[in-house]
């Protein structure tokens, strides 16, 4: 196992070198979630995993009042991801097939890299 410390807007890795990409508990931070999603699929082998944890109103929990996702937002830079935009920022990347995952106000979900 190797580490490396990088900006998501250019991971240094070469096309296509990953079996499986995990973002857990940081793409609510990345500042343009379009780019930071276009980048993981940058680098990771065609039809394969992308895993994420991270978080959504939901129906339960503190982000689920909009004064709060929006203060998170302004003031921390925290993104609370709608699903159905969250399907077109990853539709927008490269990814399909979708599969979230709610509990409270967190979200998991994958998405596999689409088959050029």
């Amino acid at each position: 196992m190797h580490f490396a410390r990088a900006r998501v807007e250019a991971l240094p890795f070469e096309n296509g070198v990953f079996d499986a990409t995990i973002c857990c508990g940081s793409l609510h931070l990345f500042a343009d979630t379009v780019i930071a999603l276009r980048e993981m699929a940058r680098v990771m082998k065609p039809g394969t995993i992308l895993s994420v944890f991270t978080f959504t109103a939901g129906s339960g929990g503190i982000l689920k009042y909009r004064w709060v996702r929006e203060w998170s937002l302004k003031n921390h830079g925290l993104h609370v991801f709608d699903l159905i935009k969250l399907e077109q920022y990853l539709a927008a990347s490269g990814f399909k097939d979708f599969q979230p995952g709610v509990s409270g106000s967190t979200l998991t979900f994958s998405a596999r890299k689409q088959l050029v």
